[in-house]
């Protein structure tokens, strides 16, 4: 993909929503008589019913949420949101569906058809080189590790392995990814030439965790490599993201939303920082939803607790905050 080099700062802070400062408290500061186990005020503030009809009018009730089933840390914010009810609660009906990539979630988000989704750096920057209307409200899953995975048996002890390859090696993953930005970024660090060193094939994530016959490798985002590695032991990785890159994801908006019902806007604020509150205080609990999702039937509980330790808790909870100047650095490399 193309990227503009003319660059701008406000452009930059775009990326992760020119609109945070006026969106993300982390909850609404206001008198309350009670409040939650995990800290959160009662009762939750309601939407007015002037936004419940601008919605209506739209034809965006329920807003329809996508997310992806298969990446850890957003998986399970948005999966308690839901099953917590925590929209219903400020008054919203709101329907959440997975995908299985960001680049699916942004197909979805250019009809129209959604008004509120999950992106990785890449999808997301995506999104608004595109010029499409969303706004980032919270950072979901940052250091989220990607990895390069390889067969057991093959020959491959680093990436640096691939300079050369003849025939070019095949590495799968999900093009347009945040796993393909990676492994850009790698490749070129590393001196491997894409399209001569090694092939890109398009991939979806259930189908590399089975690790294919005919291929090199993959490349993946949490929990794909963590199971291939842990559980499966059909893979070991040899390369990782940390070297190249900061991850973070979004949960976004759009900007519609911001811009004519910004009590809807705070609403789902507040619910991502209270569902956020919530899996601190109950991660066993938020394995269990996670394991009732058809989309994880193939996770092990001990898997899916495990990375909510490490996408979920392991950082304070205003690492939800999209810092746009630090991330929109972070993100400028994808525009060149």
């Amino acid at each position: 993909m193309t990227r503009s080099k003319n660059y701008s700062a406000p452009r930059r802070r775009l990326l992760v929503g020119g609109a945070a400062a006026m969106l993300l408290s982390l909850g609404s500061v206001q008198a309350a008589a009670a409040a939650t186990d995990w800290g959160w005020p009662t009762p939750h503030e309601k939407v007015s019913e002037k936004s419940i009809a601008w919605l209506k009018e739209k034809g965006w009730w329920p807003i329809q949420v996508a997310f992806q089933a298969p990446w850890s840390g957003q998986n399970t914010v948005n999966i308690v949101m839901d099953r917590m009810g925590l929209m219903t609660q400020r008054g919203v009906e709101a329907k959440w569906t997975a995908f299985a990539s960001g680049p699916a979630i942004n197909e979805v988000l250019i009809s129209g058809r959604y008004q509120a989704g999950s992106g990785g750096n890449f999808p997301f920057t995506t999104l608004v080189d595109r010029r499409i209307p969303v706004k980032a409200i919270a950072i979901e899953s940052p250091n989220l590790l990607h990895a390069l995975v390889v067969p057991n048996d093959s020959p491959i002890k680093s990436i640096k392995d691939l300079k050369g390859q003849n025939p070019p090696a095949t590495i799968g993953l999900v093009t347009g990814s945040s796993a393909e930005f990676y492994f850009q970024m790698s490749a070129q660090v590393n001196g491997i030439e894409i399209g001569k060193d090694v092939i890109m094939k398009n991939m979806p994530p259930g189908e590399q965790m089975a690790m294919p016959r005919g291929i090199s490798g993959i490349v993946a985002w949490d929990p794909t490599p963590t199971m291939m590695v842990e559980e499966r032991k059909n893979g070991r990785i040899v390369d990782s993201i940390f070297p190249y890159n900061i991850y973070e994801g979004q949960f976004y908006l759009r900007s519609e939303l911001v811009e004519n019902v910004p009590d809807v806007a705070q609403a789902f604020s507040d619910a991502f920082a209270e569902a956020t509150l919530w899996t601190r205080l109950n991660p066993e609990k938020a394995a269990a939803l996670m394991a009732e999702d058809a989309n994880l039937k193939n996770y092990s509980k001990e898997i899916l607790l495990q990375q909510v330790k490490a996408y979920n808790n392991l950082y304070k909870p205003t690492h939800i905050f999209p810092h746009a100047e630090f991330y929109g650095k972070v993100n400028e490399p994808i525009f060149k």
